[in-house]
């Protein structure tokens, strides 16, 4: 799996970073999302200073969906027809996790 945090271009946005992380099909289920999700936020809180996680995610991966929910983030809205797979049109659920 991966965890990448990335933050803003501006002086005035460094306090927010955006989530991005998926874990490889074969290794789901298993709690790798859950620990690299806590050592993400970790991370965030602590050395980094940061405010807020954002990420989006698929409307169609309530796992992964239910994964962030337990971790604290909230739905702050969609993005419909975000992205288009193989003719399947998804809906991009944006979330965010206050960090202080």
């Amino acid at each position: 799996g991966h965890a990448d945090l990335s933050g803003g271009r501006l002086l005035s946005e460094l306090h927010r970073c955006t989530l991005g992380m998926g874990i490889n099909r074969a290794h789901r289920g298993l709690g790798q999302g859950r620990r690299l999700l806590d050592a993400a936020i970790a991370w965030a809180r602590g050395e980094a200073g940061l405010s807020w996680i954002e990420l989006g995610v698929f409307h169609c991966n309530p796992r992964a969906q239910r994964l962030y929910r337990r971790c604290g983030f909230v739905e702050t809205g969609r993005v419909l027809d975000c992205f288009r797979v193989d003719g399947v049109v998804i809906d991009d659920i944006r979330m965010v996790l206050r960090l202080c």
